[in-house]
């Protein structure tokens, strides 16, 4: 309903992962924080759901005139960079990215493991420092977070 008057935009009803394939989406109360892993929620499930995750490759694929990706996913970001390797070598993207190193470690992994993926291809932050932000990730507790904006090294200077 939000996006309605919005011809251009196309709402699915998916999750984004490393492969296309069912998944359990875990609902918090406040549903700006539904996980894919439970223990990411601010309270306990009130409930799951059952979704369909597509991999990023596969999303983006969707996109022809793509230019920028958002991820706030709750720690499942180093799960969708996984899912997504053609899409991080794409120096046109702009993305926009949450750390968020508690849900990340829920899930396996932590910000280390996503600021890798994307330097190993080429994208650097926008004004600040790899270190400087491998050092504020680490530096919050619970669910404080910090948000990347990065342009590829590569990118081409018209766009």
């Amino acid at each position: 309903a939000n996006v309605a008057s919005w011809p251009w935009v196309r709402v699915l009803s998916v999750a984004v992962a490393d492969v296309e394939g069912p998944r359990t989406l875990y609902r918090d109360t406040d549903r700006r924080r539904s996980s894919l892993w439970e223990q990411n929620l601010a309270e306990n499930a009130k409930s799951s759901v059952d979704v369909w995750a597509l991999a990023l490759d596969d999303l983006a694929a969707m996109v022809p005139q793509l230019r920028a990706i958002k991820i706030d996913a709750q720690g499942a970001e180093a799960q969708i960079l996984t899912g997504g390797w053609r899409t991080l070598r794409d120096p046109r993207l702009t993305w926009f990215v949450e750390l968020w190193a508690e849900g990340l470690a829920h899930a396996g992994s932590s910000s280390d493991a996503v600021i890798d993926q994307f330097e190993s291809t080429g994208w650097l932050p926008i004004g600040s420092a790899w270190d400087t932000i491998r050092l504020a990730a680490r530096g919050h507790s619970g669910h404080s977070s910090t948000d990347i904006h990065l342009q590829h090294r590569d990118r081409p200077n018209d766009e």
